[in-house]
């Protein structure tokens, strides 16, 4: 009997599932955003206090301080899927690298416009 690619992966998917036990899903700590903001916003305030140059925090303009935010919030949350969970699906992994292709094609497509059709 042969085993597809396909099915070998999912044996895999299985086996890792089995050997690490599942502590919450990607929408569960999905929901959690406004906490993961409200801690990114906290950190950031300690680091003011404790880095050598942290008051230059502080200076930063609201808008440079909530893409910060935003920015840590976000990789805190991959982090927190990885490593309590079991990772995305791989439909959804393949989406998203689908869509990033798509906006970056969009970029390349602006610029070329915007630069008169000359590279």
């Amino acid at each position: 009997m042969r085993v597809t690619r396909g099915q070998l992966r999912q044996i895999i998917r299985e086996a890792m599932e089995m050997r690490r036990p599942m502590i919450a899903t990607a929408s569960d700590i999905g929901r959690q955003n406004e906490f993961l903001e409200q801690w990114s916003d906290l950190l950031l305030d300690e680091l003011e206090d404790r880095l050598p140059n942290g008051h230059m925090i502080g200076e930063w303009k609201e808008s440079v301080r909530a893409r910060t935010i935003e920015g840590l919030r976000k990789e805190v949350a991959m982090f927190l899927i990885g490593a309590l969970s079991t990772g995305m699906p791989a439909y959804t992994q393949k989406r998203q690298a689908a869509e990033k292709d798509k906006e970056a094609a969009e970029r390349h497509a602006n610029r070329f416009k915007r630069s008169g059709g000359r590279w």
